[in-house]
Order: C-alpha cells, then structure tokens, then sequence
C-alpha cells in the first residue's frame, strides 16, 4: 500500500454544492416539473412489442381522478397506501395521485422471471399489510394479490371518478414514499423517503430545469433505481418490463435506435445479458450519451466487455458511468466521470466509481468509527439531501443507520483514491477462515478472472465442529452455443487459485446455470439463498437394456425425454411415468419436444401412450392444422358421424377420450387444441375469430353438414359460436350439445369492466368470454346442467339460452358440479345423451324459446356496447328502453337495470329496479342474492327484512338454495339459519367443496375453531379432481394453522395441475417456514420451469 505524502490525506470528500433550493412542497414541485416538460412523454413497452405512449399531461389528469376516487374511499393525507407497480402504465399516475393527496407510496412489484423475487413478493406483501395496519391496496387487478386478504382498490375503477381529486400540501419533510429493501442481506426493511429527500432523487437539477433526455430503463418501479423513472424529468421515457429484458434482452439495442436512446440505466446482471449472446445484426446507437450502471458492486472487466459491444453499435467509448447508491441514501456518486480502466489496475480490482454528486459527501472510517487516510480500506459512510429518515416502525434500526454526527452507514467496504471512491465489497459479505478475514467481493471477482467461467459466487457453510467455517463456491461455465465444459479442469483451477491466493480449500465446487443463481428483482446476487444450489438432485444414467435400436429421431426423443427423468435415457418402449417422470415433466417435454420437431403433441395424447414408440405413432399419423390450432383425432368410427368437442378454457379438451370411450366405436370424436399456448402473437382475439378458425378446420375432414358440436365451460361458448357462425352460412347443424355453461344474462356489463388482456392463456380466454355476447341463432340447444353446482341458476332451468335458441332448449340435469359433470359416471350420463342425438333417437323434451320483441334486443345489444365504452347514462338509457318495448320484460333485465343504476349512484332507482326484479323473478331468492352488496347498505331498511324472511322461508333443495339462503342469513344476522341452510346442503351433497368451505368460513369466523378444522378433514375425505378447489383448501388451511393439511391440498394441486403458480408459491412459504430448504429448492426449481415457459394444461 502507497504510503507517501501525497496519499496520507484523510479519507473525506464533498461534492459541488447545490447551488438552488427545492420548492416547499413535493405537490408544488411536480406542478412545476410538468411546466417545464410541456412535451413530455412516457411509452410504455408490451412483452409482445407494442406500445403505449401517454403525455405527461395525460398522466396527471389520471392521477387526479385516482386521486379523487381515493378520497371518495377515505383516504387522507400522511395515511400509507400500497400500489401494485407491475404495470408501470397505471402505477405511474397512482403514484402521482398518492402523492398529490398528501399520502405515502409504498410501491411493491413481482417479478415474472426471478422465481426467489416470486418468494420474496408474498413475504414481502405480507408483512407489508401487517406493518402498515392493512391499509388500501391499489392494484390492476393482479392475481398476486390475494382480494381476500387484503384491501384493494382497481386502478381502473379509482381513474372512473370525475378529475376534481383536491390537491394536499404537506410538508417537504413529511414521508412521501416508502421503499422495501431487496433484502440481500436477509433483512428487508422499509426506507421512509421524505418529500424533500424525493425531490432532491428526482430532480438533482430542480423541477424548473427542461431537458431532452431520451431514457430507457427495464428495472421495476418499485426498486430505488427504478422508482425514478416515475418522475417527469425528461422529454422521453421509454419503460422495458424487466422480464421482457431478461427473457429477450437484445431487445434493449433495438429499442435504443428507434427511439434514439440518450440515457439509459444498467447493472452488472443486465450488462452480462447484453454482452454474452451472439450478435446476428448491428444497431445504430450513436444517440447513446450515458449508460449509468449502479445497484451493485461493478464488474470491471463486465464494463469493459459492455463498452465495447456499445461501441460496436455506434456508441462512443465514454458512454458508461458509475454510480454509487442505496436505497437509504441515493444517489450519492457518479455521473462526473465516464468509465476508463486505469493501466495501474488488476483484474480482480473493483470499479473506481466516481466523486460525489451536488450536495453529497463520502468519507471512510475504521471500526471505531474514526476518519482513516485514502486508499484504505474501511466502512463507507455518506450525507446529503437525498437521505432517508430511517426504516418505518423501527426505531432501533433507524438509530444504529446514522452516525452520532449525522452520517449515514452504508455497511459497505471501500476507500477513496484522489477524491474518487471505489467499492470492495459489503461490511456482512466476507469470510472468516482461520482468523482471516476475506472479502467476496474480491475473491469472486478474481475466480471470474479465470479461463472458462462466467460467474463464480464464494460463500460460508455452517461450522463444523472439527472443521470450523467452510467455504463452498458455485459458477457458471463460460461456453458458447455447441460447446461443452470440461468441468475437471474448471474445478481444478478454481481449487488452486483458492488455495495459491487465499490460502483455504473449498468443501464444495459446483457447476450451475445462470438461471439458478438467486437474485433480487433487479438482478442484485443474494448470496445468503446460494447454499441452497447444494441441495439439487444427483442426476443418474440408467443402463440401456439392450431393446429396440433406437434411429436418429428416436435418439433425439430419448434425449430431450432424459432432461425431464433426472438424467435416464428411456428406451423405445419405457414408460415415461414409471421412469419417475411427472405431469409438470410431461407438459415440458411434450413443450421441447414440439420446439425441436415443430409438430403439436397434446399432453392428452401423450399420456395415453407415454412412450417413444407412442409418439412415433403419433407423429406419423400427423392431426390436421399448422396454424394456431390442430385438429385432434381422438377416435375414428365406422358409422360416417363425427362430434367435434371445443377446446376448453385451457387450450384443449382433456375429457374427449372418455366421452370417445363412452359414445362408443360407431362415432368419430374430434377435438381441438392450441398448437402453441405460449405463444402470445398467436392468440385469438374474440370468440367469434377463435370459432372461424375451429370451424375451418372442421371443414377439412367434413365440408359440409350436418355438424354435431359439444363443448364444456368455455368450450360451450365455442360450440355455440360456431354453430351460430355455421347456421348463418346455410349449413346444418344436428345437434349442439353445452356443458354446464351460463349464458350470463345477468351480468349488466359480463364483467367487460375488470377484464383485461393477459399473458397467461386462461387468463386471457376469460378475459374473451367478458367480450361476448351470443346471437339468436335458428336451432336448439340441448344444455347439461350441474346438478350439484353451488352456481345452478333456479331462476331460469336453461341458463340463458332459452333467450339466445329460436327453437328451445332441452335441460338436462346430470349429478356432479361444474368440474365432475364431465368425469366419471356423469360424463357417461352426458354421453348417453349425445349419443341419442347422433342416432336421432328419442323425445326431446323443449323449453320454449324465451321471446322478445325485435325492438327490446337491439337495445340489449346497444346496452351491452354501451356497457363496454363505460357508457353509463347510454347504458341505462338502452336498458329502460328494452323494457319499455318488451311487455313481458325477464327478471334480469331490471337485475341489469338495478346493477346500472347502483354504478351511477342512484340508489333509489336501483331499488326499484331492485323490486321488479323480484317480482319478475321466477325463484326471488336470486334477485335477493344478487342485489346483496345493496341489501348490506341497508340492512334494517324494509326490503332487508323481506328478503331475510323470503330465505328463512325459502326449503333448501340442493346446493344452490344453500349457498343463496346461507350467505343471505350470514349478512342479514341470522346466524343459525345461515349454519342449518350450509349443513342441509351438505347433508343433500356431502361432497360439495364449495359448501364446506362456507362452512368452514363460517364456523372458524364465529370462533368454532375444532369444528372447523373437523370439517375440513371431512372436505378431504371425498375425491377431489379441481386443482383450484385443492388450493382454496389449502389457503383455508393455513388460515386455520394447519400447515400440514395446508401442505397436503396444495401437493394435491400441482400433481393435478404443475402450472398453478399459486399453490407452488404457497408450498414455498410453507418449507421456508419450516426451513426445509431442499424441499424448498424443489418447488422453486418446479416454479422457474413453469413461469419461464408461461404455458399452462389441461
């Protein structure tokens, strides 16, 4: 170390000053940064390449009338909210509209492709909601945020209230935000922000100062980084999701030339995306001024290697800067220096990073806290505007942050050389062997430096008592597409750079993938979670038995086959189940195996013959379609007649091959199935445009009539679409046969209000059903009714179609709910039934098409358009004239009409409405039942008490009834009739799920806590084939504390269905509870696999 004169000054540093003040609130300031970008823009990017760009001017009208509908709620000044900030279009001017209103932000995000930040999310929300007393949630409709738990509120029907949100000034040093920590050193917290500290983090310049800065950033909001993009700072602001970025990172250079990037944040896990693929083409990034990389220690030789991609590009060599910065304390260096390695540096060095920003200072001291020279290393300590006030609700913490003297700690090692500060490491992160003390920082950062590697992360095991602290290190090889590691030769020299520079073996050395290496949100390592990659299987060879030589397409299947059986090479006739492969290896392989031969295998095929040969057979005998969908052969019969079955809200049929089974040999069965689920450019648009391109595969094995359509739930409004679309175009169709699918007729708007596009398949099938609205079509319906389902609608035995069918409607009760109806001895019942209409057998027993003037339709359907423009007055206005031109109006037009009215505020016409309905309604339990939010406003008003004593009178019959006329009691008081009304419907349908957990809601509600828990045991007791019941189940069960009822229903959920997100995330929280680390390595590996591929089954 240098130790002459020049170097012996004290380690102490100050920035230029400030040289303005901040105005004196942060309302007032961002009134002021809006004048002075008067032609900002933010644009918005989709993962599937479109985008959205919105005026700065566009965002603070919506933050006004978020800012009004929180006040409507109650929402005052100083009182924290939670904003979901996963989609940066809506939390923006949330944000803007909490802080106008004079309260806290507290953002929060998942991330899409960091399993651990998956983790982290639910924790983190949870404590959250403790800490801060359950305050509102604001949230685009997010399925992460569980509505029975928390308090939300939807962007959207906050921004519905009219732009006259009153504007709170509150003091510049009151909390403004508060930010949860990554939580790297295990410890999340919450950092208060005050509304100066803000100001000074958004505007370094002041709020008056225009610019015309062009920036892109991919970090989520609710990160420090991130949150920045938020402000209204630059002419252009272009946000990338981060799991857009990470999935598709080259993405980033395309975006920078289109919109002519200027500036744009990074860190070393984003530069590693970027520099390590292959480039197939150039971009032109002359634009490109600055690249601030920051939120962890910087790689030197990572910025050498981003600097000369970006230079490849058009860029110039002084493009990137350091910068340095915590969540509590900002940006406290960087943006004077542009990054040049210096001759007199070493490869395993850290960064030099750059002198202090206005208004900050940095000084390095030793452990007694006292001012060491330059250049050695000690405890980073730092001042200035941008500082926290410390972590909310934690007094101790927020003493032992700051200095007697008013400095900051970081925690962070380093020193300053000339003024300039360079970072070593993290005060926590350094190993302990023999008495020594090493950084990990810098030992990674030398093992990096090494032929063949990646990344390599050193950490400490649990002491043993003849071994003291052990070190174990995992890398990633550094390979290129093609090439394979000699892993020998790369352990081996890990093992003697250890040895040879630090003087310590490591007990462990191990090869992952870069995906396993654990990380924050925005790519930030936490080496506290690294142990865990020591728990992963041993993958095994299994010798081969000699049977069946396999050709070259045969060994391609073995070998993607063998990633999904740990390792084992199955031969041609090897059952893949009995090899320990499981559904989620099954959906995955049958996934690869489309990738590598761009052919359709549907799961459903596949596990009927879970063997080689059987997808040989196969592949063979191709099904028909290279679109978006196939058409899939289930059977083929001798009689000349085919039933095709629509694709349920899954993408495909799962129940055809019983249905085949039970129609018997005579009969063709068809089925449907997504060619390429993950796929979001492929998806259909409406239902009307999925029915056109079933029916035109149809037409390729049957050009013409007579057609025998079926489908199920989702697939019903298929099957009916097409059958609409076939009879308009003249052809035939025999028999359409709906399973257990409403209608919906007494939904005012279907839902078209909350539904939004998504990413995940079921999600946006749901979302297409919300959008439409069936036609009259000249034919009849036979519809199957769940007998047993909680949701059968007494009101109306063909559940809307009799409204939708020219020529009636035969109702078919078939025992089971809305899940069994098409298993088992139900689904033999079903089939018995459409076979009768193949054969044209039998009495069919019609219920009269529902008539209604010509007039009273067109103005449903302009009632229904007017519902999804968010047309209120037009609405209501269509639907007064529909009843006014229908003498014989139904019950759920004025229950349409009601529903209307109470969106607008007008609750005396809702109650008329209200009252008509009830009249009109053929079983006025469920106009009640409908109107019950109305009825929980008013519940000692006179149309309460009738409606208590119509369900006091009402005979409980079958689930239904009980469902209605328990809930109905609950709210309305009677507490034992709500009770008896739930056990007499489990007395008729002990095996309704749905029941029983009102039950159990019920009794743990009212402090019956052993009753509870004796029903919930008898909920397990019968068979359970719904993923989704099993994981309600095991949601209940952790709210009863029963964890191991809660881990059993939620395995039971993932065997039944590997993608649901939810219940994996749940089993996650139960092992990390119990600290059953390698079964909670498991599931996580098992989550990775399933969010990567975005792809769900049947």
């Amino acid at each position: 170390m240098t130790t002459s004169k020049d170097h012996c000054r004290l380690a102490i540093v100050r920035g230029e000053p400030l040289g303005f003040d901040m105005p004196g609130t942060i309302q007032n300031a961002l009134q002021r940064a809006l004048a002075s970008q008067p032609d900002g823009v933010f644009v918005f990017l989709e993962s599937n390449g479109t985008a959205r760009t919105c005026r700065f001017a566009e965002v603070w009208e919506t933050a006004l009338r978020m800012l009004c509908g929180l006040q409507a709620r109650g929402c005052r000044a100083g009182e924290p909210i939670i904003i979901d900030a996963g989609e940066p279009i809506d939390f923006i001017p949330a944000l803007w509209a909490v802080l106008l209103g004079g309260m806290v932000a507290v953002p929060i995000a998942y991330s899409h492709w960091n399993i651990r930040g998956q983790r982290e999310f639910n924790r983190r929300l949870a404590k959250l909601a403790e800490r801060l007393g359950q305050p509102l949630v604001m949230t685009c409709d997010n399925p992460s945020f569980d509505k029975a738990d928390y308090r939300c509120a939807s962007f959207s029907a906050l921004a519905h209230k009219p732009p006259a949100g009153r504007i709170e000034a509150t003091s510049r040093e009151s909390p403004a935000v508060l930010i949860s920590t990554s939580g790297t050193t295990g410890q999340p917290q919450l950092v208060t922000l005050s509304g100066i500290a803000l100001m000074h983090r958004w505007w370094p310049a002041g709020p008056d100062q225009a610019n015309s800065v062009r920036f892109l950033n991919w970090m989520s909001l609710d990160h420090v980084m991130g949150l920045g993009f938020a402000s209204p700072n630059s002419l252009v602001k272009v946000q990338m999701k981060a799991e857009s970025f990470v999935l598709a990172p080259l993405r980033w250079f395309a975006i920078a030339q289109q919109y002519r990037i200027t500036h744009a944040g990074m860190s070393n896990f984003g530069m590693r995306l970027l520099v390590d693929p292959d480039l197939e083409r150039r971009w032109d990034l002359s634009s490109l001024q600055r690249v601030g990389v920051g939120t962890e220690m910087v790689s030197r030789a990572l910025c050498k290697r981003f600097i000369d991609r970006l230079v490849c590009q058009g860029a110039t060599e002084e493009v990137v800067f350091l910068g340095y910065g915590l969540s509590e304390c900002g940006p406290v260096a960087g943006g004077q220096r542009p990054f040049r390695p210096l001759a007199s540096e070493t490869e395993s060095m850290s960064a030099l990073i750059d002198v202090p920003t206005r208004g900050h200072a940095i000084r390095i001291v030793d452990g007694q806290g006292k001012l060491i020279p330059e250049r050695q290393t000690g405890l980073i300590e730092v001042q200035g505007p941008t500082m926290t006030t410390g972590y909310h609700g934690d007094i101790d913490a927020s003493k032992s942050l700051f200095t007697p003297d008013g400095w900051l700690r970081t925690g962070d090692l380093g020193y300053l050389e000339d003024g300039y500060l360079r970072v070593t490491g993290r005060q926590k992160e350094v190993l302990v062997v023999n008495a020594v003390k090493y950084s990990c920082a810098e030992i990674d950062a030398s093992l990096q430096a090494l032929n063949g590697i990646s990344q390599a992360y050193v950490f400490s095991l649990p002491a043993s008592a003849d071994q003291g602290e052990r070190v174990a290190l995992v890398y990633v090889p550094d390979i290129g597409p093609g090439q394979t590691a000699n892993i020998a030769a790369i352990e081996s020299a890990i093992r003697k750079a250890c040895a040879d520079q630090y003087g310590f073996g490591l007990m462990h050395c191990l090869a992952v993938d870069a995906a396993q290496i654990p990380r924050t949100r925005t790519g930030k390592l936490v080496r506290a979670q690294l142990p865990e990659l020591l728990a992963r299987p041993v993958e095994t060879v299994k010798p081969h038995s000699g049977d069946g030589r396999l050709d070259e397409m045969q060994g391609r299947i073995a070998g993607i086959m063998a990633q999904f059986i740990e390792g084992t090479r199955p031969d041609i006739d090897d059952d893949f189940f009995e090899l320990g492969g499981d559904s989620l290896g099954a959906l995955m392989f049958t996934s690869a195996l489309e990738r590598e031969f761009n052919v359709s295998l549907p799961p459903a095929v596949f596990t009927q013959t879970p063997t080689i040969r059987g997808i040989l057979d196969y592949l063979h005998r191709r099904p028909v379609g290279k679109g978006r969908l196939s058409l899939v052969p289930i059977q083929h019969g001798d009689s000349g007649i085919s039933l095709f079955v629509a694709p349920g809200v899954w993408g495909n049929a799962g129940y055809a091959g019983q249905l085949a089974h039970d129609l018997g040999p005579m009969f063709s069965v068809w089925t449907l199935h997504i060619a390429d689920p993950g796929n979001r450019a492929l998806q259909m648009n409406s239902i009307a445009e999925f029915a056109e391109d079933c029916r035109t595969l149809l037409r390729t094995v049957q050009p013409q009539g007579p057609y025998h359509l079926a489908g199920h739930s989702f697939g019903g409004l298929l099957a009916f679409e097409m059958a609409a679309q076939f009879l308009a175009a003249g052809e035939e169709v025999a028999t359409l046969s709906i399973i257990d699918t409403l209608a919906k007729l007494e939904q005012r708007d279907f839902g078209v209000t909350d539904a939004k596009q998504a990413d995940f398949l079921i999600d946006h099938h749901r979302y297409l059903t919300r959008l439409y609205l069936p036609p009259l079509i000249q034919g009849a319906v036979r519809y199957f009714r769940a007998a047993d389902s909680v949701y059968l609608n007494r009101s109306d035995r063909t559940g809307g179609w009799g409204y939708f069918a020219a020529k009636g409607v035969e109702v078919i009760d078939v025992p089971g709910d809305h899940q069994s109806i098409v298993r088992g001895q139900s689904l033999s019942m079903v089939a018995r039934h459409i076979t009768e209409g193949l054969c044209q057998n039998g009495n069919f027993n019609l219920s009269p098409h529902q008539y209604a003037p010509e007039a009273a339709r067109l103005a449903i359907h302009q009632a229904f358009s007017a519902a999804m423009a968010g047309d209120l007055r037009r609405e209501i206005g269509s639907l007064r004239q529909a009843i006014a031109e229908d003498s014989g109006a139904p019950y759920w037009l004025y229950m349409r009409l009601g529903r209307a009215w109470l969106a607008a505020g007008k609750t005396r016409n809702a109650v008329d409405s209200y009252l008509a309905a009830v009249r009109e309604d053929p079983y006025p339990l469920t106009s009640h039942f409908r109107f019950r939010d109305l009825l929980s406003r008013y519940k000692n008003h006179p149309i309460a008490k009738a409606a208590l004593g119509l369900s006091r009178e009402t005979v409980v019959d079958c689930p239904s009834a009980a469902r209605m006329r328990g809930v109905l009691c609950a709210m309305l008081g009677d507490e034992g009739e709500a009770e008896r009304s739930y056990r007499i419907g489990l007395d008729i349908v002990p095996e309704s799920v749905e029941l029983r957990l009102l039950l159990i809601d019920f009794l743990r509600m009212t402090g019956r806590q052993e009753e509870a828990v004796e029903q919930f045991e008898k909920a397990l007791s019968f068979p359970i084939q719904n993923d989704v019941i099993y994981k309600t189940l095991g949601q209940r069960a952790l709210r009863l504390g029963r964890l191991d009822f809660a881990e059993h229903c939620l395995q039971r959920a993932v065997s039944i269905d590997p993608g649901n997100l939810g219940a994996l995330r749940l089993l996650v929280g139960i092992y990390s509870r119990r600290e059953e680390q390698p079964r909670c390595a498991e599931i996580e590996a098992r989550l990775i696999q399933t969010l990567a591929r975005k792809k769900f089954r049947d």
